[in-house]
């Protein structure tokens, strides 16, 4: 979809009889056919998502509005000899996040919308004895069809004016008119680049050098500690102590840890734990800040944990990374068998649940991760290699 956007600007005289004293048209940005998730189509955009390898001797362009910490460039300056340049057209690569481009858009919901040729219709189907357009001139009911008329019909066409029944009931008069533009619109959000914005959009869009900052950080992350269920329940421990100091180090841990090998652990401490988290003093540091970024799907939808939707929020997160483990499963089947069944008053009288009775919808199954364990590994360096043998 490449349609142009347009706002109607209707303004009345007010007096014995109101009237539609003037108006403007403005074009004010062109559509984006965002059909899926903002960040789905975000990551559509970001071509490039080079390697260390590719990464060594070359120059980024860092854009306004992204998440990128001085530690985090330092680890990969170290690791691949990489130059921060000012000088956009000088780099290999150009850093950008979904921020700066969210906030070339503008999404904001108008109760008074349709496409130019549907109202253009709708006016040169009504004469101007009809009450709904009693406050119309001739003048103005001739030149508003002539400029809808000089656009392309398929252009959206914002309405904006006065309406809703405290306009209407001081101005009885206009109401008919009000009425009429309410039937003949909708309300809707639409995403559109904003008419100021277009080029600086286009250029980052059209670019094959985009590096989505949160790739940069999984990179210099990649050798970083790996959190596993030891050091996840420390963390936990130390997030629930009730001291400031531990849940400032559990959250630096965190913050340096490889997140993207450490999923469930880490997204369950952000999850469930999101209120301790934030009184942690480093909770504003730079480092923190990426490491927040690099989180949010995980910030929690719901504050009560009395209702199944709560944990259901924190692996359905999971599964749309692609990281939904056996363990995030227990995990979240234990603490709602412990926080939100027993608020039931379920294991306290006549009715009895176990964990074991706790299973995973059959939809979800197959998306199901097993952690591998130390044992495991043991077992298949440790087996026979002659029992693979045909004979």
């Amino acid at each position: 979809m490449n349609k142009d956007i347009y706002a109607l600007r209707i303004e009345f005289q007010y007096g014995p009889q109101s009237t539609i004293e003037d108006f403007s048209i403005e074009r004010i940005g062109r559509v984006l056919d965002i059909s899926q998730d903002f960040d789905d189509f975000f990551d559509s955009l970001v071509i490039a998502k080079p390697t260390i390898a590719e990464l060594k001797d070359k120059k980024i362009y860092r854009y306004p509005k992204i998440n990128l910490p001085r530690n985090k460039v330092d680890i990969l300056k170290a690791a691949t000899n990489l130059e921060v340049t000012r000088d956009a057209d000088k780099a290999d690569f150009h850093i950008i996040s979904t921020k700066i481009l969210r906030s070339y858009i503008d999404n904001h919901w108008i109760p008074t919308q349709t496409s130019v040729k549907s109202f253009l219709e709708h006016l040169k189907s009504k004469s101007l004895s009809d009450k709904d357009l009693s406050v119309m001139t001739v003048d103005i009911y001739n030149k508003i069809i002539s400029a809808l008329s000089a656009l392309d019909p398929s252009s959206i066409l914002r309405i904006k004016m006065p309406i809703g029944w405290h306009f209407k009931r001081n101005h009885p008069d206009a109401a008919d008119f009000c009425d009429w533009i309410d039937a003949v619109t909708s309300g809707n959000f639409i995403n559109y680049v904003k008419e100021k914005n277009e080029n600086k959009f286009d250029s980052i869009i059209t670019s094959k050098t985009n590096i989505q900052d949160t790739h940069l950080i999984r990179l210099s992350n990649e050798k970083l500690t790996i959190i596993d269920e030891t050091q996840f329940n420390s963390l936990e421990s130390m997030i629930r102590s009730n001291d400031p100091d531990n849940t400032t180090m559990a959250l630096e841990i965190m913050a340096n840890c490889n997140t993207q090998k450490s999923l469930d652990y880490v997204g369950y401490l952000f999850y469930f734990h999101y209120n301790y988290l934030k009184e942690a003093s480093n909770w504003n540091s730079s480092n923190v800040k990426a490491f927040r970024k690099n989180l949010d799907s995980f910030k929690p939808m719901y504050s009560s944990m009395a209702q199944a939707r709560y944990f259901d929020g924190y692996l359905k997160i999971l599964t749309k990374h692609n990281y939904l483990t056996e363990w995030a499963f227990k995990k979240s089947a234990k603490s709602m068998l412990e926080d939100t069944l027993k608020h039931f008053g379920i294991n306290q009288g006549f009715f009895t649940i176990n964990l074991e009775d706790i299973k995973i919808s059959e939809k979800y199954k197959d998306k199901l991760i097993k952690h591998q364990s130390g044992e495991d590994i043991i077992k298949e360096l440790t087996l026979d290699p002659l029992d693979n043998l045909p004979f």
